[in-house]
């Protein structure tokens, strides 16, 4: 529409100008007879009204095109402005954002996690989901996303500090021994006595030490937790993070980590990017690193000089970042496989489970 208007003014133009210039404008012309019909212009037997005519309707489309324009260009201004902030949001907020089978789809669906509660279920639930999902075993209050804030000691805010405990589920606690493997630790275990206690408290304490410089230490600011919690042992069954099924031991939630995978029922699968732990995270592991390394050579009595950690401190941002852009990013087929494998693990230890208990009880 609004080419053919440009087009037609185009035409209106030329005719103006042949009119100015004092050039004859042939009414008799049968061609542009039916072209003056078609743009609505009436033709007289004086020139003067004729290009009075053609001046209204040039002036008609150009009003016509600002029209047409201005909503389509306050659209399109609209969409990018969307598309900034998703950007800006994709960077620094906490959130979840939905991963589709096909990828075009996904990261069309957006949640701020700084707005929890936020609540799942079907259209029908009270309160009312924020997102709202279907399928089957899916409750009208499925689950909610809970966000738990701390005071500048790490203490969690009174108001929030019954859902503080971290449950890990198998998966996790797995993920950590093999990066414990990984660094040649033991596995986690709890301090047998308050005296075990103190004594992890001071080693830790003394990891966190950072020896580039005194005052720059593996950053502690607690940022806020977030937590995914079933609404009922029934929710249980269809909610699944990281490929695992939760528990419905897990009263207070599941502790959501950067990059977690959330499925609900079947199909309805979401990932928990929190960009600023994200990065605190990358940041705290290469500082570790270094401080190992630090250590042998301290050791070895060859110390890092002034100069390597100084250029240690400030080429880590650009460390950091290059990390986080390499990072491979997860999609919706890698969290369905992950959930299929895990649900084949886990039948397959029940399976060894029964075994073993038949041969115990058939040696009884």
């Amino acid at each position: 529409m609004i080419r053919e208007l440009r087009n037609e003014n185009e035409k209106l133009k030329q005719l103006l100008m042949m009119a100015a210039k004092g050039g004859t404008i042939d009414f008799g012309n049968p061609e542009l007879l039916a072209r003056f019909g078609e743009m609505g212009i009436e033709t007289t037997n004086t020139s003067k009204n004729s290009v009075q005519e053609i001046q209204e309707k040039l002036e008609c489309n150009e009003a016509e095109i600002k029209d047409i324009s201005t909503p389509w260009q306050e659209k399109l201004q609209q969409e990018k402005q969307k598309e900034e902030k998703k950007e800006i949001q994709d960077k620094t907020l906490p959130h979840i954002t939905n991963l589709n089978e096909d990828s075009q789809l996904s990261g069309m669906l957006y949640y701020n996690l700084n707005e929890c509660p936020i609540h799942v279920g079907r259209k029908n639930g009270e309160p009312k989901p924020k997102i709202i999902i279907g399928g089957i075993g899916i409750l009208p209050n499925h689950a909610v996303f809970e966000k738990v804030e701390y005071d500048q000691d790490g203490n969690p805010l009174e108001a929030q500090a019954d859902v503080v405990e971290e449950t890990k589920t198998p998966a996790k606690l797995e993920n950590i021994k093999e990066e414990n493997e990984q660094e040649g630790e033991d596995e986690p275990k709890e301090a047998e006595d308050e005296g075990d206690r103190e004594d992890n408290k001071e080693e830790k304490e003394a990891e966190d030490v950072i020896l580039a410089n005194p005052e720059q230490t593996v950053s502690n600011t607690k940022l806020p937790d977030f937590y995914l919690k079933p609404r009922s042992a029934e929710a249980c069954e269809s909610i699944f993070v990281n490929g695992e099924q939760i528990s419905n031991e897990d009263s207070h939630g599941v502790l959501l980590h950067p990059y977690d995978r959330i499925i609900f029922g079947n199909n309805t699968v979401f990932i928990f990017k929190y960009p600023a732990m994200h990065k605190q995270d990358v940041t705290n592991k290469l500082r570790l690193e270094k401080e190992r390394e630090w250590e042998e050579r301290k050791a070895a009595d060859d110390e890092p000089t002034p100069e390597e950690l100084q250029c240690f401190e400030q080429e880590l941002e650009s460390k950091v970042e290059e990390i986080i852009s390499v990072e491979r990013e997860i999609d919706w087929e890698f969290a369905q496989k992950e959930k299929m494998e895990k649900a084949d693990k886990t039948r397959k230890e029940e399976q060894e489970r029964e075994e073993l208990q038949k041969k115990e009880e058939h040696l009884k």
